[in-house]
């Protein structure tokens, strides 16, 4: 048990005192059982010390209490726990997700569940191809999970992927496997090898469809749009936005798309066409495509700095504060060259031939130090200048753009 004391006049206690309360209510989202193990606050220190003294016990006493709390809360954890996992993957944003720790046996889990719809894909996609063509039977082994061409003369051409220029043809390996170690390892079957994508990508889908939702709207069409915001060749960032437009020719804001998408679903319907190559394409243009906020993206995104631009400056900032320090080593080496001569020439008392040619070299040593003193206030002044036209000519350079994708189109409809 410990205690803490906190000034309520002081404002960085007052900061202190509101982060332990949003952490309390994190950990009580997941645990459930925080009030008994954070503890409260009060302003009465008497009562307080009457109540600790009275709660105080020993280790083994709390590792005890700890472990029945958990035992009484076994299943209450179990759901709170299966909700935060909900939440996590489904309505985090990409900041929050990116700065969430995942223990090791988590993503162990969720890779094997993801591995197993991967496996389930491919088995569909080699199946289908041995249902339709006789020039190579592929064997699915399903314990090991592999898939063996054999029976041909030469091996298939299975599917055209995209290179990010060009589509280009895929033939067929010997053979694939889902195994870590699995060699040829160009021929492991992962979410990004190409065999996995290019299947992927023969899955027929839909891109668009209708929602018959049980509540009173407008008819409406909403679209989803992955913006990508590029400076340069490099993404600086990607943006999820849906757009909407009803059948009046309201225009529907994203708050009011994701609400509309949130009411209560009775039916919904898939449009007959369906294609491969689903994910790389979003179609034909369409009219709520004029409606993606990309200028307000690029403006927004334009007022800060992205990783890259921000250590790209530093750079720049380092190399002028070297050179500044350059020209103050310099001065202080003249510096210490006037004071050591001076100290030589004093040290000289006789010989008067010796004091004046000491005293010479002092002298000019000192006019020299002071030019440089004098200089160094515009020599860095110039450095200044320099870095703001470097800066000036390198975020010019990074002007940004976007790259919009279409990933549906869904009409909206009230149910009759």
């Amino acid at each position: 048990m410990s205690l803490a004391f906190i000034n309520k006049d002081n404002f960085a206690d007052v900061r202190k005192l509101e982060l332990v309360n949003k952490r309390i209510l994190v950990a009580d989202g997941v645990f459930g059982i925080t009030d008994e193990v954070i503890g409260g606050f009060t302003e009465d220190l008497a009562a307080a010390f009457e109540s600790v003294s009275a709660k105080i016990r020993t280790r083994e006493q709390i590792e005890t209490d700890y472990r029945q709390a958990l035992v009484q809360n076994k299943n209450e954890n179990k759901r709170l726990v299966s909700a935060a996992e909900d939440i996590l993957f489904t309505t985090f944003s990409k900041e929050l997700a990116d700065k969430v720790n995942l223990s090791p046996k988590y993503i162990g889990e969720k890779s094997e569940e993801i591995n197993g719809a991967l496996w389930d894909i491919v088995k569909w996609f080699f199946e289908r191809y041995n249902a339709a063509y006789n020039d190579c039977r592929f064997e699915i082994d399903e314990i090991n999970k592999t898939v063996t061409a054999t029976n041909y003369e030469k091996l298939p051409l299975l599917f055209y992927y995209w290179t990010g220029s060009r589509n280009k043809p895929y033939y067929s390996l010997k053979s694939y496997g889902m195994a870590k170690d699995f060699k040829p390892h160009y021929g492991r079957i992962t979410l990004t090898s190409i065999i996995g994508r290019g299947i992927i990508h023969e899955l027929k889908c839909a891109d668009s469809g209708t929602l018959i939702v049980n509540a009173k709207t407008e008819p409406c069409e909403i679209a989803l749009y992955t913006v990508s915001l590029l400076a340069t060749s490099r993404t600086v960032r990607d943006y999820t936005v849906l757009c909407g437009q009803t059948e009046s020719g309201e225009i529907l804001t994203d708050e009011q798309c994701r609400n509309i998408l949130s009411l209560p679903v009775s039916e919904c319907k898939e449009s007959e066409h369906k294609s491969p190559h689903w994910l790389k394409s979003t179609g034909k243009p369409h009219r709520l495509d004029r409606l993606v906020p990309t200028d307000k993206l690029i403006a927004e995104q334009s007022e800060k700095l992205f990783p890259a631009q921000a250590e790209e400056i530093d750079k720049m900032k380092l190399h002028t504060k070297s050179e500044k320090n350059a020209l103050t080593r310099e001065i202080d080496e003249l510096k210490r060259q006037v004071e050591a001569a001076e100290a030589e020439r004093d040290n000289v008392t006789n010989d008067r031939l010796k004091l004046l040619e000491l005293e010479k070299k002092a002298n000019l040593l000192r006019r020299e130090y002071m030019k440089k003193q004098e200089g160094q206030f515009f020599d860095a002044m110039r450095l200044d200048l320099e870095l703001e036209r470097q800066i000036k000519e390198f975020t010019e350079r990074e002007k940004m753009s976007t790259r919009v994708t279409r990933e549906f189109i869904i009409k909206v409809e009230e149910m009759q």
